[in-house]
């Protein structure tokens, strides 16, 4: 039974949720089911095991005996419940999720549709009033703000077609500006996702796609009115291009900074993620002297919360903060950090891999190779830290002086040629390809050769994609 869907659904609740779920399945209300008193018997049973649920506690042949007590065991009669229960479980999280306290305005408008319906004029007009004057005092100009309003404006047109005394427009107007607002900043919003995503996956762009991102354009009535549509669309036009350049960087920076309080907590700890990885992306193409720069920004909206979600850090925040910080010789800063966020890392099986592969990069920084080589994990399902693994094996190898670091080489080559036309992205294969090239050189140049290692200093400065650039001008200046 700790197996079925109904136990690992109800081991994702808290346990004041819990105590609401028993009161819902109580309410002959909601629980009117042919087996409504063995659901809530059943239910109760379970609980009683919670949080735990241990196997032994929810063996088949003693949970029938107290849903079902005194009666012969008859084949499917439990399932039959544990089906009713599971169906009420989920109507429970519908009704739930609808009635928190931050989905009231949803609330009011279908009653306020209730009394549409119901030709009850006078609470209507009362009750889309109190909506309208709540859209009009909200602090944020947000999707959900967006969403409303549209909402609204389509009810209160609604209304006034059912009563058109042909005198006006019957709110269309209002509507469509709405009904814009909303389409333009989710739009936005989506393709800045699509963009950023493209950047590190191999995406094959459909033609109605690029179609999609050609036309997206702000138009000019709302750029001064609406600053997050401004922003959104700043970031995209960033995204857009192959290249960003470095001052639409600090422009976008800027214009974040001077209007942040205006901006909804959540949506501006998009825009700083959004600002944070367009920082990664410039310093990948050679902008070097952005590194300090994306340092403080990670540190500042550390200390400000923007990176955590629900108290735990993504596992790509926990590799870049850090990557950039040993870049940077904050050492102890880095350490500390590290073991800090152990346990604290977003994911399901892979967290503990996360955090060997971080504390590998942070061994090896500090020379501690053989002892980043052991901490290193063997493999990740997720294909950027895979190639950052197998990346930074190979710098471990060569400054072991490894005889297996040329085959360790061709197998990597090998696996972005062979992954690359489905999974890599261009620039992601191209960055990387060019680092093996660049490594192979650098490992097979005597050390003494001036004429050689100058070309090869020349040939790694002048490579406009490839990753580990500095490291690879350490190692080719200390063959001198």
């Amino acid at each position: 039974m700790v197996n079925s869907q109904l136990i690992d659904l109800l081991q994702h609740f808290t346990p004041e949720t819990l105590h609401e779920l028993q009161l819902f399945v109580a309410s002959p209300y909601f629980n009117r089911g042919l087996f409504s008193r063995e659901a809530a018997s059943l239910l109760a049973f379970i609980l009683d095991a919670a949080p735990e649920y241990p196997a032994a506690r929810l063996e088949r042949g003693a949970v029938y005996a107290a849903v079902f007590p005194g009666t012969p065991v008859v084949e499917g009669k439990l399932d039959k419940v544990m089906s009713e229960l599971h169906k009420l479980v989920k109507e429970f999280i519908a009704v739930h999720r609808y009635q928190q306290a931050d989905n009231e305005f949803q609330q009011l408008l279908d009653l306020a549709a209730f009394y549409r319906d119901h030709d009850l004029d006078n609470r209507y007009r009362a009750l889309t009033q109190k909506l309208i004057k709540f859209q009009q005092e909200a602090r944020y100009r947000d999707q959900d703000f967006f969403q409303r309003e549209f909402l609204l404006d389509y009810e209160i047109h609604t209304y006034q077609s059912l009563h058109n005394d042909k005198r006006d427009d019957t709110h269309i107007q209002k509507t469509l500006l709405s009904l814009d607002l909303q389409y333009f900043f989710l739009k936005t919003e989506l393709l800045n996702r699509y963009l950023l995503q493209q950047k590190v996956a191999r995406l094959d762009i459909p033609e109605e796609m690029v179609q999609t991102i050609k036309e997206s354009h702000l138009p000019e009535r709302y750029a001064g009115k609406y600053p997050v549509l401004l922003f959104s669309h700043k970031i995209f036009q960033l995204l857009e291009k192959e290249r960003a350049e470095l001052v639409e960087f600090e422009e976008l920076h800027r214009l974040l900074s001077r209007h942040e309080t205006e901006i909804e907590p959540q949506l501006l700890k998009f825009y700083f993620t959004y600002l944070r990885n367009l920082c990664v992306l410039l310093f990948n193409n050679g902008q070097t002297e952005l590194l300090p720069v994306l340092f403080k920004l990670q540190k500042e909206h550390f200390g400000r919360g923007y990176l955590y979600y629900d108290g735990k850090i993504a596992h790509s925040t926990f590799l870049n903060i850090t990557n950039t910080a040993l870049r940077l010789k904050e050492y102890d800063w880095v350490k500390t950090f590290i073991f800090s966020h152990e346990h604290r890392i977003i994911g399901d099986n892979e967290t503990r891999d996360y955090f060997r592969l971080v504390l590998a990069n942070y061994l090896f920084h500090t020379k501690e190779y053989d002892q980043a080589l052991d901490a290193l994990p063997s493999a990740f399902q997720a294909l950027d830290y895979h190639i950052f693994s197998r990346r930074l094996e190979l710098k471990i190898y060569y400054e072991l002086d490894a005889d297996l670091l040329p085959y360790k080489m061709d197998a990597f080559k090998m696996y972005l040629s062979r992954a690359s036309q489905k999974l890599i992205s261009s620039l992601t294969r191209e960055q990387n390809t060019n680092f093996i090239n660049l490594l192979f050189q650098i490992s097979t140049t005597t050390k003494g050769d001036k004429a050689r290692i100058d070309r090869l200093i020349d040939r790694i400065n002048t490579k406009q994609s490839v990753t580990e650039r500095e490291w690879l001008l350490e190692k080719a200046a200390q063959l001198a």
